[in-house]
């Protein structure tokens, strides 16, 4: 079984709001990648809330999905990953971490690693525009649910990806936009106007 851990979580303090609520096509941003990775082949998807959690998880209330509340996600992104890995149910074969501040994200490209995985007998999936590496990206449990269970902070699983190029396969993407996120109110702008919509 491959599920998927959405990671929204976080305070967002660069952008001075809750940024998994703001305004896009009419949904919050938080609804993108979730609806995205609902409609993929992901046999579940696990949603990881923290701050504004009741807003959050309201937001995400008519998708087929389980929440699960991160009381640690002050301490960091790793908080909130751990949190997602300890509600997994045995059977999970490997886990794709998605973020919730990139709505480009497709369920093509979720698929496309899925895929990957089952065909290169690789244990990290990553996409990557030309030298870029993205997000989201695969884990299988049995090599890595120990590393990532001793991550701490706020630097994700990075440090596992790049420690072990031999077990990465790549999935090609055709444009680095998949992989925009939103940390800035520039940032914000720059996908309103990619997707040409004003800001709210």
């Amino acid at each position: 079984m491959i599920r998927g851990i959405i990671l929204a979580a976080g305070a967002a303090r660069r952008m001075g709001s809750i940024k998994q609520l703001l305004p896009l096509r009419n949904q919050p941003l938080v609804c993108h990648v979730a609806g995205a990775a609902c409609q993929s082949h992901l046999d579940e998807v696990v949603l990881v809330i923290g701050a504004a959690a009741d807003q959050v998880s309201a937001a995400v209330g008519n998708f087929p999905l389980t929440v699960i509340e991160n009381p640690e996600w002050i301490q960091g992104q790793a908080s909130s990953l751990k949190a997602g890995l300890r509600n997994l149910p045995p059977d999970t074969d490997a886990v794709i971490f998605l973020l919730a501040d990139q709505p480009l994200m497709t369920a093509g490209l979720i698929n496309q690693i899925i895929a990957a995985y089952r065909e290169t007998g690789k244990t990290i999936i990553c996409p990557a525009f030309g030298q870029r590496r993205g997000n989201p990206v695969l884990f299988d449990l049995k090599k890595w649910q120990d590393a990532l269970s001793a991550l701490s902070g706020d630097q994700g699983a990075r440090q596992i990806v790049v420690g072990h190029p031999g077990e990465v396969g790549w999935v090609a993407v055709e444009s680095e936009d998949v992989f925009w996120d939103i940390d800035t109110k520039e940032d914000y702008q720059r996908i309103c106007n990619f997707l040409d919509l004003s800001r709210p």
